[in-house]
C-alpha cells in the first residue's frame, strides 16, 4: 500500500494524543492532553518559545490509517530537532520509523539547516534503534532528566558542513565592570537597554540569529510565569543602579527539571545568577538544573563545577558552526 506524508490536519488529534500518551513512560507529569495543545495549537502566546522560530507537524499514513507523527521544531541557528516523533503500537516493525526521519532529514536540507537533533529516553529502545540506523550520535547523556530512572539522551547528526572554520573570536559569557556591589532579582522594563545589549553582545558569539525578536520573546515568556506549557520562564537580572551586570534565565521543562541558559555577565554576577537560580528552580519543585556553556569558555565552566555541576556531554555545533556547547547538570 502506499504511503502518504502530509500536514497534520485537526481531524488527526485523537489518534495522535493516543500515541503521545505512551510518552507517559518517559516523563513525569505527562499529560497528553495538554502536550497536543501545545504542539498544535497557534492561538497561544510565545506558542515558539525563544529558541525555536517554527514547528512543523507531519502525519505518515497507509492506506487511509494513520500510522505515526514527526514534528520538526526550527531552532535559531541552522539547525532543527525532532520530536516528539511517535508510532502507532500497532504498525511497529515495518520500518516506520526510519521511512520518517528520513523524510526529516530530507525536509531539513530543503531548508537549508546545518544539523538535526533529537532528545529521547534511553529506554525508548525502538525510537533510539531508529536513530542508530539512521546515523545519529549521542552527544550528551542527562540521568534522571524528565523521569527518575530514565536518561535522556541528546542525539545529532550534522547535515551539512561550513566551506570554512567560522572567523576566530574569543567565546566567553563574561563581561567586565567596575561595581563591586550587586543585588539580583526579577527582570522589568526598567533593565531592558541592559538585558537587550549583554544579550546581543554576548549569545552571538556562539548561537546565529539572535536579534531584537528573540529579545522580545524572551520577555513574552518572562510574563507567562512558570508555566512550562505556555513556555514560561523567569529572567534574573544582576544589577547595580541602572547598570546591569548580568543576566540568567530560568526555563521550568516537562518532567519537573529546570533549564538555566543562558547565563552572562561579570564572574561574581554569574556566581551569584547561579545561585539564586538555583534557588528559584527548587521553589518551583524542579529536582534539578541543567545548561550549556560555549566549550571555549573554561571560566564559565569552572564556575559551574565549583559550584556542583557536573559534565554530562559536549553537542556539536548546534546553534552556529563550529561552535560547540557542553553540558552541565546539578541535581537539588
Amino acid at each position: 500500500m502506499e504511503r502518504e506524508i502530509r500536514p497534520y490536519q485537526s481531524e488527526d488529534y485523537d489518534k495522535l494524543k493516543s500515541w503521545l500518551s505512551e510518552l507517559g513512560r518517559f516523563y513525569d507529569g505527562h499529560e497528553a492532553g495538554r502536550f497536543i495543545d501545545q504542539l498544535v495549537n497557534k492561538e497561544q502566546e510565545d506558542e515558539f518559545g525563544y529558541f525555536t522560530t517554527a514547528k512543523e507537524v507531519y502525519v505518515v499514513s497507509e492506506g487511509g490509517q494513520e500510522l505515526e507523527s514527526i514534528v520538526l521544531n526550527y531552532k535559531r541557528g541552522g539547525s532543527v530537532k525532532v520530536g516528539p516523533f511517535v508510532v502507532d503500537p500497532d504498525a511497529r516493525g515495518k520500518g516506520l520509523g526510519t521511512y520518517l526521519l528520513q523524510f526529516a532529514e530530507e525536509r531539513a536540507r530543503e531548508k537549508g539547516r546545518r544539523k538535526i537533533y533529537a532528545t529521547t529516553s534511553h529506554l525508548n529502545e525502538p525510537v533510539n534503534k531508529v536513530f542508530t540506523k539512521c546515523g545519529f550520535k549521542v552527544e550528551a547523556q542527562f540521568p534522571d532528566q524528565y523521569k527518575k530512572g530514565s536518561v535522556e539522551l541528546i542525539w545529532g547528526k550534522v547535515l551539512l558542513q561550513p566551506e570554512a572554520a567560522a572567523e576566530f573570536t574569543e567565546i566567553t559569557t563574561t563581561i567586565e565592570s567596575n561595581a563591586a556591589e550587586f543585588k539580583v532579582q526579577p527582570y522589568s522594563p526598567a533593565f531592558y537597554t541592559g538585558f537587550r545589549e549583554l544579550i546581543l553582545n554576548k549569545l552571538p558569539m556562539w548561537h546565529d540569529e539572535i536579534n531584537d525578536e528573540f529579545v522580545l520573546r524572551t520577555i513574552i515568556g518572562h510574563l507567562q510565569g512558570v508555566d512550562f506549557e505556555k513556555k514560561g520562564k523567569v529572567i534574573l537580572v544582576a544589577n547595580s543602579g541602572n547598570e546591569v551586570l548580568g543576566c540568567s534565565i530560568v526555563v521550568p521543562k516537562r518532567g519537573g527539571p529546570a533549564k538555566l541558559y543562558p547565563v552572562l555577565g561579570t564572574e561574581s554576577a554569574q556566581a551569584e545568577l547561579i545561585q539564586q537560580s538555583n534557588k528559584l528552580a527548587r521553589h518551583i519543585g524542579s529536582h534539578k538544573v541543567y545548561t550549556f556553556a560555549p566549550i571555549e569558555d573554561r571560566k564559565q565552566q569552572q564556575v559551574l563545577e565549583s559550584m556542583g555541576f557536573t559534565q554530562r556531554g559536549v553537542i556539536a555545533e548546534p546553534y552556529k558552526p563550529r561552535r560547540d556547547l557542553t553540558c552541565y547538570d546539578k541535581f537539588l
